[in-house]
């Protein structure tokens, strides 16, 4: 069960503005309409003032500019004037909230722009480009799990997955067609039934904040009972996106530093900035990166878990400049004795497989499970395959395999059940060596497939 999430409204988008005004207690983020699918400098600025007075997080909504269609329909764009005609809107409200003394939290699309690139990786990792630009700082909230999120992580944004109340999903985690019957909800129950399992995790899909329509009356009643619901499972209502670490013990003379847990660059990142500026820190043994955790070995007799944690809490991270990561080409032999399991579960060649798999960089997050074994993210989410139902008892070295959506090499014989789609004769782990181990993390990896 969750123990927090963000509640966002799409606002600023009708002229009178007493149901914004009535929304904005309930809320944590609002997303306000840039003066392209609605809105105009008036209501940008009157939205600011509400959003400023009640600490709501502000975001910018850019939409097609198609006020007739309230941006619902899908317009031709090419990617370079799509992400001015973004850029511009962002600025605008940009612009506004900070000469009302606020800031911008975030982006979030509107209506047929959001969902023409969910799916579109090339045009999203352009936009999320743009807005990484205009402040890296922004959270840009997309639709949970799409290929929108993952451009966002790539271009160094944090992602803030996105999920709806009061709209019915597919069995892959799509919103049901408008034009398909039972696709919104319309009974308060039904929604409410909905958010549980989006909370509990039964729902299947990553939910950092849910949206609740503005532009409906009866949007205000329901948002309030919404709030409600969370009060009586003291779930926090708050803005989504902030990577906060928390810092608790893990025996004697061990910190362990710990953000919210996610397999993300923007969360990796983090970590590894707190790596970074740690080791200036007199005491400090060692530090082993994770995913989204840091263990940290420290002398007992030069700090104490009190003491360190203080200077783990003073360190100012958003300024780090990380070393460029090193890229390591990885030769392939494409052959493995999977490939075609990964190909028929995808539905796609095995030409294809290989051809998406070695057009990808990777992102080494963590070594671990055997001596130099690197987990790498960064896996197109068209190959990612479920692991064998039975490991095999001994995988040979230098094998290649896909489990869920991370790609990894074996540097040693042992068990496993990922699955093998190719070898390479790179050596990843060397005892005798000075330095054993031929990746770590921060790393990125591409593969080169020879024959």
């Amino acid at each position: 069960m969750q123990t927090r999430i963000d509640l966002n409204a799409d606002l600023g988008e009708l002229a009178e503005g007493s149901l914004d005004a009535a929304l904005m207690p309930y809320i944590s983020s609002c997303n306000i309409a840039c003066a392209a699918h609605a809105g105009d400098f008036e209501t940008m600025r009157r939205t600011v003032r509400l959003a400023k007075k009640q600490h709501v997080a502000i975001g910018a909504h850019p939409g097609y500019p198609d006020p007739e269609n309230f941006g619902r329909v899908s317009m031709a764009f090419q990617t370079s004037d799509l992400c001015t005609l973004i850029r511009n809107q962002i600025l605008l409200l940009k612009q506004i909230a900070e000469a009302e003394g606020a800031r911008l939290n975030h982006i979030k699309l509107h209506g047929a722009l959001y969902n023409d690139l969910a799916d579109d990786y090339v045009r999203s990792l352009a936009v999320s480009k743009t807005i990484h630009s205009i402040d890296p700082e922004l959270r840009f909230i997309v639709f949970s799990g799409s290929e929108t999120a993952r451009a966002a992580e790539d271009a160094g944004l944090i992602a803030v997955h996105e999920v709806f109340a009061d709209r019915a999903y597919t069995a892959d985690g799509k919103l049901m067609p408008r034009s398909e019957s039972g696709a919104v909800l319309h009974e308060e129950a039904d929604c409410l039934k909905q958010v549980e399992r989006f909370v509990d995790g039964s729902a299947g899909l990553t939910a950092d904040s849910i949206c609740v329509h503005g532009d409906n009356p009866s949007a205000v009643q329901f948002v309030s009972n919404l709030r409600n619901f969370f009060n009586q499972r003291t779930i926090e209502c708050a803005p989504a996106g902030a990577l906060t670490f928390s810092f608790k013990p893990l025996g004697e003379g061990v910190l362990l530093a710990q953000l919210p847990p996610r397999i993300a660059k923007s969360t990796h990142r983090k970590i590894l900035a707190l790596q970074f500026e740690a080791k200036k820190i007199e005491g400090i043994l060692e530090m082993v990166p994770c995913f989204s955790e840091l263990k940290i070995n420290y002398d007992q007799a030069v700090l104490s878990f009190r003491k360190l944690k203080q200077k783990l809490e003073a360190l100012e991270l958003c300024s780090v400049r990380l070393p460029e990561p090193r890229l390591i080409q990885v030769p392939v032999i494409y052959d493995g004795e999977d490939l075609s399991r990964v190909a028929r579960h995808n539905g796609l060649t095995e030409a294809e497989v290989v051809r998406q798999h070695s057009e990808a960089t990777y992102l080494i997050y963590m070594l671990g499970f055997s001596p130099g074994f690197a987990y790498m993210g960064g896996l197109a989410s068209q190959l990612a395959t479920p692991r064998l139902e039975s490991p095999r008892v001994s995988v040979p070295a230098g094998a290649v395999g896909i489990a869920g959506n991370q790609t990894g090499i074996y540097p040693v014989e042992s068990p496993g059940g990922w699955n093998i789609i190719g070898r390479t004769s790179l050596k990843l782990f060397d005892p005798e060596a000075e330095e054993p181990f031929l990746f770590e993390p921060g790393d990125e990896v591409c593969f080169v497939p020879i024959h």
